[in-house]
């Protein structure tokens, strides 16, 4: 388990990182906290990874962490006696709502406009944990440090701005230890300001909550007396395995506040945010296709094969890009998500809507633009140094004749429509179909093995594929649902379900992962993997679709294909035209 609390930063680095830190480590500037406060301490000039290793002469001397239990306990009584029927616009700046507010998470959805995500970085040559709700920082440390940082993902999310419901939390510097403590209690600042002279005050970091309700999760505080320090986790199993194994050493204060629950599509209703998810070096994370602009499509004498019962499209895609947006699942928030690998449109990201994605932005696909569908997976990364393992192609089928899905009866997709097939949170290979409808598999020359719900280690030369199954069967209503996937329900074996009457293509992702160093895939994990490193990686599978097809073309395969029951390969489009 790595557990420290300091990340070096290099001298010459600092006047360009942002200050906008959580946990501990980082570097001091002139830069604006949350909430306008100026830190006031002055450029690091040493490296301060020493200062943190030092034994500290005083640890006694350290703030009172029964301050912050007492402002916790003191809030919940405030919010118990608060008027429920009071607006939440209403309530005076930084003060406790109602408990209501809290428990229906009304507090939480008004504090999704300047929610922002705290990223939590690994050093490597410390073994500390460095944690940054700046998107310039972590890109920063991620492109331009060349070693010691790997960025492991989104931690946590805060508040960057004041909101009903939400409280400050105070930043202070100790310039005995070089590191960084927080408090949300307004005693223990005030204290901390009077009788340490060592903390340095910089401001308000950012917001967060002193009462506990739905959409938040504890913040938890421990104190490191033979280093005088604090160190804090919103992680309920990283502060279980403190407690169990290194309680000699942390010393457990108590929740400190609560912290906005997500982070990451995989933990989006856990508390264990990033807490296990590989560490990714985004250094590493390689370039994609930068697709066509135009239509490729031309007139063919060849005509579709016999499907045997089976309509089948199909079509291939290079790698597109990645980053940490998901728009289904975190519309409009750039880098709230574990990392993805994208294919199709090349201009996917977290702002993306039906209409971009059906008009604008490249595609990887055969077929140009006629296809500017986004299709997007977890990233495979390489847990030896935190590589992102670059894809080295993609195959989605659209097929039906399965499940008891007539054919003939299948629809193109809507316009705008949308879905999720997976389980990002899933964590071990058992569960229900609709849940895991991924798998992996091996592909020589000789046939497939070693299919199975976790990543296998193929041997050299061999393709991995990592294969997720849509749902085919559409509500005939709804585009989306608010978990993306209730308005899809995959066949019963007699067809679609009455709640599910329309049946769609069914949609299949394969990616593909060439091998080329003997045991490669034993070391891969995918970024959204959020459990034990023990367990075998790849339990986490899932994709997400976006519709971007131009209506025409989909609708010559569907009926061309689909619905003449016939074998498309991965070019034909039924109706004289083969795409390229």
């Amino acid at each position: 388990m790595r557990i420290h609390h300091y990340g070096w930063v290099p001298a010459g680095l600092v006047g360009t990182l942002a200050l906008l830190l959580v946990a501990c480590g980082g570097a001091e500037s002139s830069e604006t906290l949350a909430g306008g406060a100026q830190t006031l301490s002055a450029p690091v000039t040493q490296d301060r990874s020493e200062a943190a290793a030092r034994p500290v002469a005083n640890s006694s001397a350290k703030p009172d962490a029964e301050l912050t239990a007492r402002a916790l306990a003191q809030a919940e009584v405030q919010a118990e006696q608060a008027d429920p029927s009071q607006p939440l616009e209403n309530l005076q700046p930084d003060s406790v709502a109602s408990k209501s507010a809290y428990v229906s998470g009304a507090v939480v959805r008004k504090a999704a406009a300047v929610g922002i995500p705290a990223y939590r970085f690994y050093n490597a040559s410390t073994g500390a944990h460095f944690y940054t709700i700046s998107p310039s920082e972590r890109d920063t440390l991620g492109s331009t440090v060349a070693s010691p940082f790997s960025l492991e993902g989104p931690a946590f999310w805060v508040a960057s701005a004041s909101s009903p419901g939400l409280s400050p939390v105070h930043r202070f510097f100790n310039a005995q230890t070089g590191v960084h403590f927080y408090t949300i209690s307004e005693a223990e600042r005030a204290k901390t300001v009077a009788t340490l002279p060592q903390f340095t005050y910089e401001g308000v970091a950012y917001y967060a909550s002193q009462v506990a309700g739905a959409g938040l999760v504890p913040f938890y505080r421990f104190f490191v007396p033979g280093k005088g320090f604090h160190f804090y986790t919103a992680s309920e199993s990283e502060k279980n395995r403190i407690q169990a194994n290194q309680s000699a050493t942390y010393s457990y204060e108590g929740i400190g506040y609560y912290v906005l629950e997500g982070g990451a599509e995989a933990t989006a209703a856990g508390s264990d945010t990033g807490s296990m998810m590989p560490a990714v070096n985004t250094a590493r994370i390689p370039l994609g296709s930068t697709g066509s602009a135009v239509e490729q499509a031309r007139a063919t004498s060849e005509t579709p094969a016999p499907g045997g019962g089976v309509g089948a499209f199909r079509t291939e895609c290079d790698f597109s890009h990645m980053s940490f947006d998901d728009p289904i699942v975190y519309p409009g928030q750039a880098g709230r998500s574990h990392l993805h690998a994208f294919f199709g449109n090349t201009g996917t990201n977290a702002n993306s809507t039906a209409s971009s994605i059906a008009n604008t932005g490249n595609s990887t696909c055969r077929g140009g633009i006629l296809n500017r569908s986004a299709y997007w997976v977890p990233a495979m990364i390489d847990t030896r140094d935190g590589s992102p393992v670059k894809p080295q192609t993609a195959n989605f089928y659209y097929k039906t004749g399965y499940g008891g899905v007539v054919p003939s009866s299948v629809q193109s997709m809507p316009a705008g429509l949308r879905m999720i097939a997976g389980d990002a949170k899933n964590a071990s290979p058992g569960g229900q179909y609709q849940s895991m409808p991924f798998g992996y598999s091996c592909h020589t020359n000789s046939g497939t093995s070693m299919e199975g719900r976790s990543i296998p280690n193929c041997p050299t030369g061999a393709e991995l594929w990592q294969t997720v199954n849509f749902p085919q069967c559409w509500d005939g209503v709804n585009l989306d649902s608010p978990d993306h996937k209730s308005h899809m329900a995959y066949p019963t074996g007699r067809g679609c379900p009455a709640s599910h009457p329309v049946p769609l293509p069914e949609i299949t992702f394969n990616i593909v992962y060439m091998i080329t160093q003997t045991n490669a895939a034993s070391n891969w994990r995918l970024a959204s993997d959020n459990y034990s490193s023990a367990l075998p990686g790849g339990y986490s599978g899932h994709g997400d679709w976006f519709n971007g097809w131009r209506p025409e073309a989909m609708g010559a395969f569907v009926r061309g294909c689909d619905q003449a029951a016939l074998d498309c390969h991965s070019h034909l489009l039924g109706d004289g035209r083969a795409i390229f």
